[in-house]
């Protein structure tokens, strides 16, 4: 608020920056982020399951590209345990063939944890994606890494787009509306004519990274996160607090803040470097046809003791009223060179 009551509104994407990143308050940038994660249960943290199906599924694009070798990349890995189940797939089905880990990793506490868990693999981290300089075929994982990039929200109103800044309403933290309208070309051409943008600069410029990077040096990319693909009406920008939704400008620093990731700007950036591409889909659908159900089964045959435990992972991750719904899954390739 003293940044505010100082300098006039701050756009969205930089109140979620400093709520976030700031290297002293921020909500992942504390001393211990997994800890601070406890708001939230990321898919890998519930069990093997999804893991292991994403594992196989990544080995099935390496023999459908026919790809000799390759490096694994995972934007935000936390805990390290997405990338472990990974590559114990990979190494099952092509052992030998993954040359080099890349992590894209800004927290210092996590790049620790990391390390220490993946130590076997010798990762080399990077603080963005652009300084990853590869010379293979990538296969490229981001796991709930996008909704929590800064993004700016704008309102069609009277002909233009006009952008939500944070501001002051009556001595509290709540949005205003800038009353110049923006220039066309900051509202990306997918979403033009919608009533609601929420757009993250940051994720494009990514994203465009990642599926360049596809294009030239082959590979796989797989992106899995909060998301739409429907024009918005209204903002789905929200807090996580204890387990609860709450309002973004409640306990600035101690509350995660998300939102539903466009994915139609992944389908538009594939589109535009010719990868082989398909729409969107549900976390649920891309789970039942990565074989949800048998590996399931195959789990409950060998682990009597974690029924419960099992089938409520498997509920979790597929089910409508859970995470099956809610979450997307873009996948795109680029053949080799």
């Amino acid at each position: 608020m003293r940044h505010i009551n100082a300098h006039g509104p701050m756009g969205l994407d930089q109140y979620m920056s400093l709520c976030l990143q700031h290297p002293e308050h921020g909500y992942y940038i504390s001393s211990n982020p997994l800890s601070s994660r406890r708001d939230f249960v990321t898919a890998p943290e519930l069990g093997s399951l999804f893991g292991d199906l994403l594992g196989a599924w990544f080995a099935q694009q390496v023999t459908n590209l026919e790809l000799p070798e390759f490096d694994l990349v995972e934007l935000g890995p936390g805990s390290g345990r997405l990338s472990r189940l990974l590559i114990r797939a990979l190494d099952s089905f092509h052992p030998g063939k993954m040359r080099q880990l890349h992590l894209v990793e800004t927290s210092p506490h996590l790049r620790l944890v990391q390390k220490e868990r993946l130590a076997a693999y010798d990762p080399i981290h990077h603080d963005h994606v652009g300084k990853i300089h590869p010379t293979r075929p990538m296969l490229l994982m981001a796991n709930e890494f996008f909704d929590a990039l800064p993004m700016r929200l704008f309102e069609f109103d009277q002909g233009g787009y006009h952008e939500l800044l944070v501001g002051i309403q009556q001595k509290n933290l709540g949005f205003t509306r800038n009353i110049y309208p923006i220039a066309a070309h900051h509202i990306p051409p997918y979403a033009q004519g919608n009533m609601v943008v929420e757009h993250s600069p940051q994720s494009h410029v990514i994203s465009q990274e990642i599926h360049s990077m596809l294009r030239i040096h082959g590979g796989v990319v797989l992106i899995v996160d909060y998301g739409q693909i429907a024009p918005r009406t209204s903002p789905s920008i929200r807090g996580f607090h204890q387990h609860e939704v709450t309002g973004i400008f409640e306990q600035p620093g101690l509350t995660d803040i998300t939102y539903n990731v466009d994915f139609r700007m992944f389908v538009d950036d594939a589109a535009h470097e010719g990868l082989m591409t398909h729409p969107p889909i549900t976390q649920g659908d891309f789970l039942n046809a990565c074989g949800l159900e048998e590996r399931l089964a195959q789990q409950l045959a060998t682990k009597p003791n974690e029924q419960k435990h099992l089938r409520d992972e498997a509920k979790m991750l597929a089910q409508k009223d859970h995470m099956g719904e809610c979450f997307l899954v873009h996948a795109a390739a680029g053949a080799m060179p």
